[in-house]
């Protein structure tokens, strides 16, 4: 879920790079609050995002995890189910997939909108919806995985939270929480108003979803 008090174009030096092993034309995605990095010596890099056409670029994961993932972005293009074709309206554009090389690693993305392109103070926040967040062809040992992963919202409220970032205009900053905040949420903390706003961000998203669906 992405909000903005401001959506203007932000102002990118396009001469630089974020970090000097990213090619030219991309930066770190720095309003990334959660989801999967890869390390190149001793950095870990996670989402990029392109300067010139508004695009992120999510790192595949595994071949397996690669092909599958592209191929539900794909199917959702061109299906003609009615109930399938619905998820377009909740999913980020899909512009295909895109190979760079970074240091010394060649690393394949998944090529997706930037929902955040254009705003300046986006307010960010992923929620993983379900008490199950395997799929059926998972392995044993991932699903062992995924069952200790913020288990206390799981069981209880049945979604959880691996991360968020909210913007302050008193101090003109951002304040970002990631997975280890997440695991620490419960049935109550999770519903107090006084959590860093991350009631109000829920609610958000919660509305959203209803304004789609009534």
């Amino acid at each position: 879920v992405v909000t903005s008090q401001t959506s203007s174009l932000t102002n990118i030096n396009t001469t630089m790079t974020a970090n000097y092993k990213i090619p030219c034309g991309f930066l770190s995605m720095d309003h990334q609050v959660a989801g999967h990095k890869f390390q190149v010596g001793a950095d870990e890099i996670g989402m990029l995002k392109s300067i010139d056409d508004g695009s992120v670029l999510k790192p595949s994961g595994t071949p397996m995890c690669a092909a599958r993932e592209i191929k539900f972005y794909e199917q959702l293009l061109t299906t003609t189910d009615k109930e399938v074709s619905q998820l377009r309206e909740y999913t980020p554009e899909y512009r295909g997939t895109q190979t760079l090389s970074i240091g010394s690693k060649t690393i394949n993305f998944i090529k997706l909108r930037d929902l955040t392109h254009d705003m300046l103070e986006p307010c960010v926040i992923d929620i993983k919806i379900g008490e199950r967040t395997w799929d059926p062809l998972a392995t044993d040992q991932k699903r062992e995985q995924e069952e200790s992963k913020y288990k206390m919202c799981k069981n209880t409220v049945g979604f959880c939270i691996p991360g968020f970032q909210t913007y302050h205009i008193a101090s003109k900053k951002f304040k970002k929480f990631g997975k280890e905040y997440g695991k620490k949420l419960n049935e109550s903390t999770i519903k107090d108003g006084k959590l860093i706003n991350i009631k109000n961000l829920i609610l958000i998203f919660f509305n959203c979803y209803l304004t789609h669906n009534m």
